[in-house]
């Protein structure tokens, strides 16, 4: 077994009933040890016994199990007791098996459990054979371990507890290729651990391709295979499986939760000429994490597997130097990188690390005849309303200018767990007010229309909103019939670089506009044109650039009659940049103010997911921009999928007529444009745009507001199977009227909320999900998301909550 440590010095002890052992070791800080047990601790045949090994520290720690030794051992990353579970569901291999022993052990701990087995394929059980679909029930006391072997494939076979436990299964010896043979085991995740969401690559170029296999745990699972040949989707009930062959890169998604194994099935390569099978959990992508410390193995040809999105794989450090100063091979599929580092064949403890991007890792080792493999993710940890998303204490933000001038201007202001100040300051006009509101409500502070920028122009209207404790912050502009809602940034999640996005269609006014909004300090902006612009009376067109300072507190407005998509804007400082249209054109004679807060490059992302906002008789628009040259844009629909080729600040606008998944090469921004139109309830509906929000900002807390005197949705959207434990002010989903969409392994929830504004809560206990609310009425509408940055994972949570 080998221990490691982190922060703090740890005192582990290991404990055996049968054979006893008791022994504990000091272990310092950030460091690794290890301890060896007697073979007489390993479990023979179909056997219970008192056997279950005990480790306890008084610090976090991680253990990755060996069992075996030359030629024929396997590795194993054990999970902590709080990881466990009481419903699992065993796999095995029917591929050559020398001695065809498929086999699987149940561990207790210090309490009497009772075990109930339902039979895939054959065991015997204290003189009597189960064969498929029948179950047995035994009790099992403290510290027994209990091994059942079969020459059956046993994959299926569902194991359920009435306590947590550890659940082992594998092959006593597989033989790949024949004439040879090697142990392969893996500690199983419990079904609350399963997701619906898997990204895979091969492990290594060689002679025999390597094997996932999957699992369903419920009836009607819809699994979708996403590959570089072809996508294909199949049809799994509670307990069946398939196998597919791992031939490049592949995204996997579900409509329920699933588990994947890998196998990775030996072979050869140019360095080694024969090396042994073994087996690993393939790690959902809601358990990527930013930080992980692993082991390698002495004597072996020892390398990394990190997958990552690829816009994050250069961020990546292991033991403090960048992935590429090692030998490093790269491929990429889908969005998503694999890099595979050699790190030598010495045997020792590494880091790896990023400073916020998540992603996950699989160690693996092979020489002659040998191998080894265990792979490193992290399980989400809950978010609760101690922890608000999207949220800060301090925003800057600037009104674009309205068609209707003398629109009063609003901001909701939403507190959390602790009540709070607020202060609101403008310069010109001179503005300063201070409100107290309490925990867990809103408030709203209205701001006279002179703060509304007006044409082509700059000026210290920049809106300054300060707090003691975080607070999130929607603003509204307009009044009945031309007013439009945006979820305001706050000032740590702003940036220095962004691309505009306007719209090229009918406008009453045809005026494209968008703002920058300085705050307390001097700063340089440089802007790139895409289409036309003028600034101090000269025209500047299509690629030309041209730089300005602003001072403290300035905002700047630039308006032009052409599209403005893909211009691009670049500061020495974060600043807040909103897009949008003055007055687009809704129907003969009337129009509707249009604007978004825009993300910064650097929030940008290369995985979404898309629903239709509502059922009605006008299609809405997606528009997609590209911060790099060279992206490669894949969108999957159900009609078909294809890929779009853009360079920088290139863009593209697709209609959306149902689910959607785009993932891209490089990041990009995605812009929803609701176009008004009408449905059964509403004749003439505005448009308004918001964000689309990556998936790798999905959380599970969300706090947001509705408005008075409109009918109020929510758009969740979610993995499959999470939806129906989402909870809404305290109730579930189910409890609303809804209407259910689902698409690729993900769902939308369309949520009625009825015509009173207010605040809501929703939240689910650790899956993640986005939310878009909005609400419409005859000639009005309004609309924003709300999402959050994935939090840096010290390496204190992420001990705390996986090793």
């Amino acid at each position: 077994m080998y221990f490691f440590t982190y922060d703090r010095p740890a005192v582990v002890n290991v404990f055996i009933p049968d054979p006893p052992y008791n022994r504990s070791v000091s272990i310092r800080a950030n460091s690794t040890a290890t301890m060896t047990l007697n073979s007489t601790h390993m479990l023979s045949g179909n056997q219970i016994a008192t056997k279950t090994i005990t480790v306890t520290s008084d610090e976090d720690i991680s253990l990755v199990g060996l069992n075996g030794r030359s030629k024929t051992y396997d590795t194993f990353l054990t999970l902590p007791f709080i990881n466990l579970g009481t419903k699992y569901y065993i796999i095995t291999y029917t591929v050559g098996s020398q001695y065809n022993v498929k086999q699987f052990a149940i561990a207790n701990s210090n309490e009497d459990v009772l075990i109930t087995i339902t039979v895939s394929g054959a065991l015997f059980f204290n003189g009597t054979q189960y064969t498929d679909k029948e179950s047995l029930t035994f009790a099992m006391d403290p510290y027994e371990v209990v091994q059942f072997q079969s020459d059956k494939d046993l994959t299926g076979t569902k194991v359920e507890s009435t306590r947590p436990v550890a659940v082992f299964s594998g092959d006593q010896c597989i033989s790949i290729p024949p004439n040879n043979c090697d142990h392969i085991s893996e500690i199983l995740y419990p079904v609350d651990k399963w997701s619906d969401m898997f990204v895979i690559f091969p492990f290594m170029t060689k002679t025999k391709r390597d094997i996932i296999t999957i699992v369903s745990s419920e009836n009607d699972t819809k699994v979708n295979i996403h590959t570089a040949e072809e996508n294909w989707q199949m049809l799994l009930h509670e307990g069946g499986h398939v196998n597919i062959t791992v031939n490049g890169g592949m995204i996997i998604n579900s409509t329920k939760p699933i588990m994947v194994i890998y196998l990775f099935t030996g072979g050869s390569n140019s360095m080694v000429s024969t090396f042994d099978p073994f087996l690993l959990t393939v790690i959902p992508t809601v358990f990527f994490s930013n930080y992980f410390v692993f082991v390698t193995m002495d004597s072996l040809y020892n390398y990394i597997l990190v997958i990552s999105s690829r816009a994050n794989a250069a961020g990546i450090m292991l033991d403090g130097m960048s992935l590429n100063t090692y030998p490093l091979e790269v491929s990429t599929f889908g969005g998503f990188t694999a890099s595979k580092i050699f790190v030598g064949r010495s045997g020792g403890r590494h880091v790896i690390s990023h400073v916020s991007a998540h992603f996950a890792i699989y160690i693996y080792g092979i020489g002659r005849a040998e191998s080894y493999g265990y792979p490193m993710g992290n399980r989400p940890p809950a978010i609760s309303s101690s922890q608000p998303l999207t949220s800060g204490r301090r925003f800057i933000l600037a009104f674009l200018e309205n068609a209707d001038s003398s629109a009063p201007l609003t901001v909701h202001l939403v507190t959390y767990d602790k009540p709070t100040v607020v202060r609101v300051s403008i310069s010109d006009p001179p503005y300063d007010r201070s409100v107290s509101i309490r925990a867990n409500s809103t408030a709203i502070m209205t701001l006279n229309s002179s703060s509304t920028l007006s044409r082509n122009q700059t000026g210290k209207n920049t809106i300054t909103v300060t707090s003691n404790e975080n607070i999130s912050l929607v603003a509204i502009s307009g009044k009945s019939k031309a007013y439009n809602t945006l979820f305001t940034l706050p000032f740590t999640s702003l940036g220095t670089g962004y691309y505009i996005i306007t719209y090229g269609m009918e406008g009453l006014y045809n005026l494209k506009q968008f703002t920058i909004a300085n705050s307390n300090e001097h700063v340089l902006i440089t802007i790139t044109v895409s289409g036309s612009l003028i600034f101090n009376a000269v025209q500047f067109t299509e690629g030309e650039s041209f730089s300005f300072a602003m001072g403290p507190n300035e905002v700047v407005q630039f308006q032009s009659k052409m599209d403005l998509t893909g211009t691009k804007i670049v500061s020495t400082k974060p600043v807040a940049v909103s897009s949008g249209d003055q007055c687009r054109t809704v129907t003969r004679g009337t129009c509707s103010n249009l604007s978004e807060t825009l993300y910064p490059v650097d929030k940008w992302s290369d995985f979404f997911v898309v629903f239709p906002i509502m059922k009605k008789m006008k299609r809405d628009i997606i528009t997609i921009v590209s911060s790099g040259n060279d992206n490669n844009v894949n969108i999957h629909t159900e009609e078909g999928n294809w890929q779009v080729l853009l360079r920088d600040g290139a863009h593209v606008n697709i209609s959306v007529n149902g689910g959607m998944i785009i993932n891209s090469s490089k990041p990009i921004m995605v812009i929803y444009l609701f176009t008004g139109g009408s449905n059964s309830m509403v004749s003439i509906l505005d448009p308004f745009m918001m964000t689309v929000i990556p998936s790798v900002f999905f959380r599970n807390y969300f706090v947001f507001v509705t408005m008075d005197n409109v009918f109020n949705y929510i758009l969740v959207i979610s993995s499959g199977s999470n939806s129906s434990s989402i909870i809404l002010d305290g109730k579930p989903l189910s409890k609303f009227p809804i209407k259910n969409s689902t698409f690729a392994g993900f769902t939308a929830t369309r949520i009625y909320l009825g015509e009173t504004g207010g605040r809501h809560v929703i939240s689910q206990g650790s899956a993640r999900f986005t939310i878009y609310t909005y609400g419409i009425r005859r000639e009005e509408s309004n609309g924003y998301p709300i999402g959050n940055r994935p939090p840096a994972i010290s390496k204190c949570s992420v001990i705390c909550t996986l090793h």
